[in-house]
């Protein structure tokens, strides 16, 4: 969590006006993920995802690090770009826990004042899906779980991308919600499912 919030205060400085302040911010930035990608990218993940996990939460449910909604995104978009960087790299229970608690926040509303937060993590779902190791075997009833619970165009994306689905899981889980996202309102969801 310390990290966690480190980097929050960094991501902040990132959105300050004051150049001297954001050229620092950007090199911390810089150094951090140079540095120590596995805490990185946990930090990361703690500050976008602290919301559907329940060991990143206080005992009251709030948030552990308190990130602002920008921070959040911030937070997400950085996590995404940076993942395909530094996957390679994880120790296996990194990757793992990093893998969980993706999984998770595809099953867990997004706070209600951010509901793009959750189609952001789908996004780095589909992205580790495509990776050369994706979800590792224990994380994948998870994943299909996903599917039954929420109708994120990211959930199916990784699943389908992560090959994983087999023939029946296809026909019963992923062919509805693939029915369900085409004719979704939403234009971007229904460009990603076709795509």
């Amino acid at each position: 969590m310390e990290q966690a919030a480190q980097l929050k205060t960094i991501l902040e400085g990132l959105l300050v006006p004051d150049n001297a302040t954001r050229q620092a911010a950007e090199a911390a930035l810089e150094n951090a993920q140079k540095t120590q990608p596995s805490p990185f990218l946990l930090a990361l993940l703690t500050l976008c995802g602290d919301w559907c996990v329940a060991e990143l939460k206080r005992a009251n449910g709030a948030s552990c690090v308190d990130a602002a909604a920008e921070i959040r995104t911030m937070a997400a978009v950085l996590l995404r770009r940076k993942i395909q960087a530094h996957y390679t790299a994880l120790d296996d229970a990194t990757k793992t826990q990093i893998q969980r608690w993706l999984a998770t926040s595809l099953t867990t509303p997004p706070p209600e004042n951010e509901p793009d937060l959750a189609r952001k993590l789908g996004d780095i779902v589909a992205a580790v899906a495509t990776l050369d190791e994706g979800f590792s075997e224990d994380v994948k009833p998870a994943l299909l779980n996903a599917l039954s619970t929420n109708q994120t165009a990211g959930a199916l994306e990784a699943l389908v991308r992560g090959d994983f689905v087999d023939e029946g899981a296809f026909s019963t889980q992923c062919a509805p919600r693939l029915a369900r996202l085409c004719a979704s309102t939403d234009a971007a969801t229904r460009r990603r499912v076709v795509a």
